[in-house]
């Protein structure tokens, strides 16, 4: 029930690029960003109400994030290297080992995350079907809405709460344990300590399999019921805002290393999609609400008191923030030359979201470094091929110089009165050498250690 890799080697790659489950990935990733454009939607993001529009579902992830924020700025603080000598201590470069007992906490709770995400979808729905038998159809209150995120707060706080909990008798259960495995991925390895497009596209491969649940709205059948526009929008904007606090405080906090990074020749060095869904949010009016202003064209990404006003509203100002943050010092055209470029080149949000989609089908799910590592399961993400094997390549345990060798031979100048054993001198010892003065000479240096 667990997912495993299907993609080994170039045949799995082309497998994969040509499958229909890659095909679908795509379209939900291009649904999404058509939501955020779409101009008759109702829903605009306010930071400082995040929940509003989300489904229960959706909620309780929010909630969940929110507290997963936590972990790092108060349980599971930054290791620290101490200097004996001096007495102070200084940060670890990159890759600190504390985010290690991150994920370790993460692997724990996320069953009952999702298990909790599936308890509100499925309270909720319940709701909705007892109300269209009575015909009295009411949208969620805001209230409602928040109670489904404290509940997420609660699944990530205390994985043994009884709400939490699922029976693996239950039919649910491999269905939500495949949608767990997802979310650690999400994050980044605790292994190689680091983060890039792979780990965002999990979570996004986890937000793929919440469509397909329903659990993007909460309708009663999702095959007959697409999540609405409103719903989608929500979820893309107020969701991935969430993740992205989390992953950047990751970054920040526990020095993760950008995995599979192109430098300053890539458009950023951890995250992809959160550019195409903010460009898209931009292109869905000219006017920025609730304030009236005008919204901003992409050339004014340069300026930093434009980042800085739209940054908590607008994702593709947020991104842009962030990365100057990070890069201060440097003028935009030297650190980030592609978000440079793309800035004075497009002059409409609508041109700079559809090249970015292409570049996240070409640089991300078509490049077999990032997709290799994606996990695959028997229900919400089901690979349509078979693999070429069932187990990646171990590393050798051996060591060769341990290995039997080939008995030496004699060389044809040896001395004939040299005494070589039925298998062979020891390694390193000339034909030439007299078996006993060899080792002899061994036993000395093995004495002197």
């Amino acid at each position: 029930m667990v997912p495993s890799r299907f993609i080994f080697n170039d045949v799995d790659m082309e497998a994969w690029k040509t499958s229909s489950l890659k095909l679908d990935l795509l379209k939900v990733v291009g649904a999404m960003g058509k939501s955020c454009a779409a101009g008759n939607s109702e829903f605009h993001y306010d930071p400082s109400c995040p929940l509003t529009g989300l489904s229960p579902a959706m909620a309780a992830l929010h909630g969940s994030l929110t507290e997963a924020l936590t972990w790092l700025e108060q349980d599971i603080p930054p290791l620290e290297l101490s200097d004996t000598t001096t007495g102070t201590s200084s940060q670890i470069r990159f890759g600190n080992p504390a985010f290690k007992s991150w994920h370790t906490r993460l692997k724990e709770r996320s069953l009952a995350i999702v298990t909790q995400m599936f308890r509100q979808h499925q309270l909720y729905t319940k709701q909705q079907q007892q109300q269209e038998q009575q015909q009295e159809q009411q949208d969620l209150t805001l209230d409602q809405i928040e109670q489904a995120a404290q509940k997420g707060v609660q699944a990530a706080s205390d994985s043994k709460s009884e709400s939490n909990s699922i029976a693996e008798s239950e039919a649910e259960y491999p269905i939500l344990l495949e949608l767990s495995c997802y979310l650690h991925d999400a994050f980044g390895h605790p292994i190689r300590l680091d983060y890039g497009t792979g780990h965002e596209s999990s979570f996004m491969i986890f937000l793929y399999a919440a469509v397909k649940l329903g659990w993007m709205d909460h309708t009663v059948d999702p095959a007959k019921n697409p999540p609405s526009i409103d719903k989608l929008k929500a979820a893309t904007i107020s969701i991935f805002h969430a993740y992205l606090q989390v992953t950047r405080q990751l970054q920040l906090k526990y020095r993760l290393e950008p995995a599979g990074s192109h430098g300053v020749w890539g458009l950023d060095d951890y995250h992809c999609l959160p550019f195409y869904f903010g460009a898209c949010q931009c292109s869905a009016s000219s006017i920025l609400p609730p304030s009236g202003d005008e919204m901003p064209k992409p050339n004014e990404i340069t300026e930093e008191r434009a980042r800085k006003r739209h940054a908590k509203s607008l994702l593709y100002f947020s991104c842009m923030d962030y990365i100057c943050t990070l890069k201060r010092g440097a003028p935009l055209f030297e650190c980030s030359p592609m978000l440079y470029d793309i800035s004075q080149t497009c002059p409409t949000w609508s041109k700079v979201a559809s090249g970015l989609l292409k570049l996240y089908t070409g640089e991300v799910l078509d490049k077999r470094q990032v997709v290799q590592h994606f996990v695959f399961g028997q229900k919400l993400f089901k690979a349509t091929w078979e693999p070429s094997r069932t187990e990646p390549l171990q590393a050798p345990t051996t060591n060769f110089r341990l290995a039997a060798v080939a008995p030496m031979v004699r060389a044809p100048w040896a001395s004939e009165t040299a005494s070589i054993p039925p298998g062979g001198l020891p390694m390193g010892v000339a034909p030439w050498a007299r078996y006993e003065n060899a080792m002899s000479r061994q036993s000395t240096m093995a004495d002197m250690h």
